[in-house]
């Protein structure tokens, strides 16, 4: 899954799911982490998570909310969903499969 979507207008877009990000998404959206890790999001909800993950390069490239929406791809928007549901995994790692020798994973029951 690609952590990035192309726009209408060839430029490449990465969302970026932060700390403040998260937060801010369950303040406006009133979601639970529960919802937010198994992405149990309505569309508009949805949407609105993409700008969060995307506003700081909106910034940086001089586009407000309106405009960042007149160039995500309506056409392609499985693409533009897969790069958010890529940065929320890496938000929200799978604790089984992520771990080191001093923090190793989570065992599985039975295990």
């Amino acid at each position: 899954m690609s952590n990035s979507f192309t726009d209408t207008e060839g430029r490449v877009w990465t969302p970026c799911v932060t700390t403040p990000v998260i937060l801010e998404a369950s303040r406006k959206l009133q979601l639970e982490v529960a919802d937010l890790a198994a992405m149990r999001i309505k569309l508009h909800d949805l949407f609105e998570f993409l700008w969060l993950a995307c506003r700081r390069e909106a910034k940086d490239r001089d586009l407000n909310k309106d405009q960042f929406f007149e160039v995500v791809p309506a056409d392609n928007l499985q693409a533009v969903f897969a790069a958010l549901f890529a940065a929320t995994g890496l938000a929200f790692p799978d604790a089984s499969t992520e771990g080191n020798d001093e923090n190793p994973p989570m065992a599985t029951r039975g295990q």
